[in-house]
C-alpha cells in the first residue's frame, strides 16, 4: 500500500473517531519521531510563555487504549482557555501495539488544537516510529467536562 495513501486514511479514521473540529494534518511522520518530540511540539505551539499544564499518565486499571484521564491537566486548559493565556498538557496512553498520547494547546489568542500521537503506524511497537497529528477546533466553547478524555474538554464547529 502507497505509505502516503495509508497516512491518508489513518487521518481520515481520527478524524471521523475525534470530534474536535476540523482537521488540518500537519503530518510530522516519520523514522525518529518520539514522545518527546511530541511534547515539545505542544509546547512550541502553544506559545513560549505558555503554560505547562502537566502530564496524565495512562490509568493502570484501564483497558488497552482507553486510559486517557486528565482532570487536573484538563481544568488547568479550561482555565488558561477562560483567561486567554497560552497553555498546554499531554495524556498518554497504552494502545495495542504502540504507545499514544494526546495534547490539548491554547495559544494567547485562545485558538484551540488537539494533536495525536501514535509512536509506531506500522504496529511494530517501536516508541521512535511516530507520527503527530494535528486538529484544529472551530469557534471552541468549554464543554464543561473536566474528568474525562481530552477530546471532551472542548465544544467545536
Amino acid at each position: 500500500m502507497n505509505s502516503s495513501y495509508a497516512n491518508g486514511t489513518v487521518f481520515i479514521l481520527l478524524c471521523t473517531v475525534f470530534t474536535l473540529g476540523s482537521c488540518s494534518s500537519s503530518s510530522s511522520g516519520g523514522s525518529g519521531i518520539t514522545f518527546q518530540d511530541f511534547r515539545a511540539k505542544a509546547s512550541r505551539l502553544a506559545g513560549s510563555n505558555a503554560t505547562d499544564c502537566g502530564h496524565a499518565d495512562p490509568d493502570p486499571d484501564a483497558d488497552i487504549g482507553d486510559g486517557i484521564k486528565g482532570g487536573e491537566q484538563n481544568t488547568c486548559i479550561g482555565n488558561a482557555y477562560l483567561s486567554q493565556t497560552a497553555a498546554f498538557a499531554t495524556y498518554e496512553y497504552q494502545g495495542i501495539d504502540s504507545m499514544g498520547a494526546e495534547a490539548l494547546v491554547i495559544t494567547a489568542s485562545s485558538e484551540v488544537s488537539r494533536l495525536s500521537f501514535d509512536s509506531d503506524l506500522t504496529g511494530g511497537g517501536s516508541l521512535s516510529n511516530g507520527e503527530i497529528l494535528i486538529f484544529e477546533c472551530l469557534n471552541p466553547s468549554l464543554s464543561g467536562v473536566v474528568d474525562g478524555q481530552p477530546n471532551e474538554v472542548f465544544n467545536c464547529d
